[in-house]
């Protein structure tokens, strides 16, 4: 009867708990998930989208689900069943699923209903129903696919790294696309799905090495195929040259594309000294060496270029034509060097192995020394054989990647309860000339181990047989990895540390907390953070807290951000873990606060788009604030700070655009977010994803608009007067409204007045000096003069040194194939009405003076004019046009301007005065911004050998023998040293003219004869560079009789003056 009832007792428990079980999996409903799905759909449906998935796991507390519905209808327009729209969006974090079985229609309709589902359930981007569209649609009896195989691929990828390697296979036809499918998944990428350059690694070395493939020497396609994709791009993108490879002869300029396909080519020089005397059967010195099989085992997974070429050299040349430094008698031959030399950064492994002598088989001693750096291996063995009796494994293990013997010293007198495992963690990677940092490290926190919370019975001290409960075993392993160089780069530090750490942390995160610290010095303000932190604060937030304070500031900082993001943030809410993660962080200043509480003020739970904003995005975005942001504020770049930026995304409906769950972290770490919101605005994308913010980021800016900052007048007032001098500062603004930024000062900005002004006004000054110190977006022309007064149109155009000007949709005029600038492209421009001078009377009346002047008839003969030059003489005759006009010019305006005027007692008006004047009143033959080097001196292309040095024209000879290569070169240098003569004396004449000392007395020219100098000379320095460069070449190319510097064809640095 008893055992009756305990059946029926334990039988009625278990169906009450299968009853309970039931009672709980009925499907939870997120409803604010809900009231966001679109209202086509029924009530009943709604709930079924934001319910639990199928397998019962309850729905996170985004809208994932609505977002997808939401596109499903618009992208799917309604053709597709409920179930459909049903399977892809429950569970959903974003739109991803649907937009991929979207982008399955290019495979057709058929294909689609077929695999679509399979495909893009669960997708978190568009790049499943990508790959198989795209491969799917790909012709020809080699590149065909079967779906069951292709979809297997493509739900496979986690990045565009192995479709990348499939399209290259196919462009290449290297082998069939249904051959390459399980090779190129393995490709290994940066785990994005844009076309970064660890993607396009594999996809880069196969389109390299595609020419490559011999068979009759063993190297098939499938070969090629398999050394580009085994290749880790990560080794070498990351990787720098080693110091002693700068003076190797090889080319390594394209290493930066796929260092081992180009390891592979330049392989194909790799020479062995001849042991005839040094000279091989075909005279020249040199033979092959190895063969095309050997050259993709040595170059596989390269990390540089000149490594692996490098390290073979050395090991098989014993000296012969080689620096006694740079060669190892090795003593293998060309296969074991092979194996040897394999992915060596440089002569490292030859080194190594050369002082391996006696310690093992060359299997062993290859193994030891393969990537060494140099010979520490070998060294570092030698010494560890005490201690690894019979234990090759551990010993090679230890210093296979030594640079000195120092990890072996440490194992020696490591403490004998280590087992020989634990010897290898803890001395392993240590470095030359600290071979007992991390046993003293160990010896120091053995008894210190025991006074935290939670500290392990056994942890140090015991042998490892002894230690059976797990979490010594844990806490032991903590200890030995905070004490090697493996994981702290000071251990000494990290034991001061964890001696000085709180003893109400617990034992384990006190060791997590002290591991990798950089310096003792920190420590005063680790416990300073644990003193003052709240009580309630646990072991785990308070270690990640307090492990990155660096100053009592700081300290006191991160604490006061701590415990209001923990306590005051209301959406999202934030635990006191997050809350430590992202206010580790904080500075003086307070930014990471900062941020909290713009995302706290403008991000709330009703908020169109608060889905976006979880904890995880403002930890991620609020503890890495860019410095960017920082300095573009500073130079007075308008922008929005991250946690502004989280908030603006929150407020944006999802009715409109609709953002990816990984684009706020990543878009809102940018330097100028706003930038950004604009350019995806224009965009006018339904579905924002990465790419999309990427392809704005790295968007050129383009000078859009101006705007007047500061005007500044001679006598400090509002209007500009005709004569006065004046500054105006321009604001630069891009096609974003952000300012124009040129920190490498790569663009020219040039001011000028339209030529057809009815009042001839000229500008006068240095019209273009876009020089802020930080390239902060302002043009600044200072200095300027307006000669006459009335209505101007004021001009800013722009060229560039490297030919790319940052103008778009505008016309622009031709600087005349000038070497220093680009195509003058108009920006902006304003209408100026310009003020007459109250004082000085205007001067427009009497330009006529200096634009119709002419030689009368029985004037001297051109040779006595000439010897007057840079003073004019002309006159104006006595006609009915001009004879009043004449009367009254020719007395106090004119000499105002420093012309000689006088009336022939006919009437004719006789001037004269410096040559210049007239350029100056009347813009004729006054050198400019826009103009070309040539066109500045006077020299308008009139001569080859001038066109030639400003870059108008290219000399292309090809010789044919060394007689008529010898001619080429004579007539070259003759028709240059005409063109440096005639360089030479267009400098002279335009010195006469514009050098200031020549205009002394002449107070109103000052500025722009200042200005028209500094032109010239500039144009007068770049064709000098120019010239010289050409004889430099020259001499590269053998020619030895290129004049001296005092020489006739030698170019004075500076005309002389008489």
């Amino acid at each position: 009867m008893v055992i009756a009832h305990l059946s029926d007792v334990a039988l009625g428990k278990h169906a009450a708990a299968r009853t309970g079980d039931k009672a709980t999996s009925k499907p939870i409903v997120n409803e604010d998930c809900v009231k966001r799905v679109p209202s086509s759909f029924t009530a009943a449906q709604k709930n079924q989208i934001c319910s639990s998935t199928s397998d019962g796991s309850r729905p996170d507390s985004s809208i994932g689900p609505a977002i997808c519905a939401s596109v499903a209808k618009q992208m799917l327009h309604g053709n597709s069943k409920f179930e459909i729209i049903l399977q892809l969006c429950q569970g959903a974090s974003s739109a991803a699923p649907v937009q991929c079985y979207g982008k399955m229609e290019a495979a057709g309709n058929t294909l689609k209903g077929k695999y679509g589902l399979e495909l893009c359930v669960g997708a978190d981007s568009t790049l499943p129903g990508e790959c198989f569209a795209e491969i799917n649609s790909y012709t020809g009896t080699n590149n065909k696919v079967k779906p069951e195989v292709l979809l297997d691929f493509c739900k496979s990828l986690v990045d565009r790294a192995p479709l990348l390697c499939v399209q290259a296979v196919k462009d290449t036809s290297l082998v069939a696309v249904p051959q390459s499918l399980d090779m190129c998944a393995m490709v290994v990428g940066s785990g994005s799905k844009s076309d970064s350059v660890d993607n396009t690694a594999a996809a880069d070395c196969i389109q390299v090495m595609k020419s490559q493939v011999k068979p009759s020497f063993g190297v098939t396609a499938s070969d090629i195929l398999k050394f580009c994709i085994e290749s880790n791009p990560k080794a070498y993108y990351e990787h720098t040259l080693a110091q002693d490879e700068s003076d190797i002869a090889y080319d390594d300029e394209a290493v930066r594309t796929s260092p081992p396909a180009e390891c592979y080519l330049q392989s194909a020089q790799v020479t062995q000294s001849s042991p005839t005397g040094g000279v091989s059967a075909d005279g020249t010195g040199s033979a092959p060496l190895l063969t095309p099989k050997q050259r993709l085992t040595l170059c596989a997974n390269a990390h540089t270029a000149l490594g692996p070429i490098n390290c073979t050299t050395s090991a098989l040349n014993k000296g012969v034509g080689t620096k006694a430094s740079d060669a190892f008698n090795t003593g293998l031959k060309p296969a074991e060097v092979v194996a040897l030399c394999q992915g060596a950064q440089n002569s490292g492994p030859a080194e190594c192995f050369v002082q391996s002598r006696n310690l093992g088989s060359i299997e062993q001693r290859t193994h030891l020394c393969n990537g060494a750096f140099n010979a520490g291996p070998a060294q570092c063995y030698r010494r560890a054989v005490n201690v690894f009796r019979n234990d090759a494994g551990n010993q090679s293990l230890l210093c296979i990647s030594a640079n000195s013997e120092d990890p072996a010293i440490c194992a020696t007198e490591a403490p004998h309860y280590l087992s020989v495992h634990e010897k290898v963690d803890l001395c392993g990677n240590t470095p030359p000339g600290h071979s007992q940092d991390s046993i003293r490290c160990l010896n120091a926190v053995s008894a210190a181990s025991k006074e935290f919370k939670q500290s392990p019975k056994k942890a140090l001290g015991y042998f490892l047989e002894s230690l059976w409960d797990a979490k010594d075993r844990k806490s032991r392993e903590l200890l030995l990895h905070m004490c090697s160089f493996s994981g702290s780069q000071d251990p000494i530090a990290s034991a001061q540390c964890f001696k000085s750490a709180p003893n109400s942390l617990d034992h384990d995160d006190a060791a997590r907390m002290c591991t990798d610290i950089p310096s003792a010095e920190l420590i005063q303000h680790m416990q300073l953070c644990h003193r003052i932190l709240p009580k309630d604060w646990g072991s785990e937030e308070a270690s990640i807290l307090c492990e990155q304070t660096t100053s009592r500031d700081q300290v006191e900082a991160a604490l006061k951000c701590a415990v209001e993001a923990s306590t005051r943030m209301m959406f999202p809410k934030l635990s006191k873990v997050q809350a430590a993660h992202v206010c580790a962080a904080e500075n003086k200043a307070g930014t990471v606060l900062s941020c909290l509480r713009d995302v706290s003020k403008g991000v709330s739970a009703s908020s169109p788009s608060a889905y976006l904003i979880t904890p995880e995005v403002v930890v991620a975005v609020c503890s890495t604030q860019s410095a960017a942001t920082g300095a573009a504020a500073a130079a007075g770049v308008s922008v929005i700070h991250p946690g502004q930026c989280l908030s603006k995304l929150a407020s944006q409906s999802s009715s409109k655009i609709i953002y990816d769950s990984s684009v706020p972290a990543f878009l809102c770490a940018q330097p100028d977010p706003s930038a950004v919101l604009t350019c995806l605005d224009k965009l006018q994308k339904r579905m924002v994803n990465v790419d999309d913010v990427s392809t704005c980021v790295n968007m050129k800016q383009e000078v859009k608009s101006m705007r007047v900052k500061k005007l500044l007048t001679e006598d400090n007032g509002i209007e500009i007067m005709a004569g006065k001098r004046f500054s105006l500062w321009l604001e630069l603004l891009d096609q974003f409204g952000r300012r124009f930024t040129d920190p490498h000062q790569q663009y020219l900005f040039s001011a000028s007045l339209n030529a057809n002004n009815p009042q001839g006004a000229v500008l006068w000054g240095i019209r273009s000096n876009y020089s802020s110190p930080h390239g902060d977006g302002i043009l600044q022309l200072n200095s300027l003069v307006i000669s006459q007064p009335g209505p101007v149109e004021f001009k800013i155009s722009v060229s560039s040194r490297t030919g790319a000007v940052p103008v778009a949709h505008t016309s622009g005029t031709s600087s005349s194939g000038s070497r220093s600038s680009s195509v003058a492209q108009l920006v902006e421009m304003f209408h100026l009405d310009v003020a007459e001078d109250p004082v000085v009377s205007s001067a427009a009346p009497c330009i006529y003076v200096l634009q119709q002047t002419m030689c009368p008839v029985d004037a001297n003969s051109p040779a006595e004019w000439e010897s007057e030059f840079p003073r004019i003489r002309s006159f104006v005759p006595a006609d009915a046009r001009h004879y009043i006009r004449n009367i009254q010019c020719a007395g106090a305006v004119l000499n105002e301007w420093h012309v000689g005027a006088y009336l022939s007692a006919d009437g004719g008006l006789w001037a004269e005065y410096r040559m210049g004047i007239e350029a100056l009143w009347t813009g004729v033959g006054m050198p400019k911004m826009e103009m070309s080097p040539m066109e500045r001196l006077g020299l308008f292309a009139s001569e080859e050998g001038i066109r030639s040095l400003d870059g108008t024209t290219e000399e292309k000879t090809q010789p044919s023998s060394k007689k008529t290569d010898k001619g080429g070169r004579s007539g070259a240098r003759k028709r240059e040293r005409a063109a440096q003569k005639e360089i030479r004396r267009a400098y002279y004449r335009k010195s006469l003219q514009w050098h200031p000392d020549r205009w002394a007395g002449m107070g109103m020219y000052a500025l722009a004869v200042q200005g028209a100098f500094e032109l010239v000379n500039e144009a007068y320095n770049a064709l000098t560079s120019a010239s010289a460069a050409a004889a430099d070449n020259d001499n590269e190319d053998g020619n030895n009789d290129v004049p001296s510097a005092n020489g006739e064809a030698a170019m004075p640095a500076d005309p002389v003056y008489s």
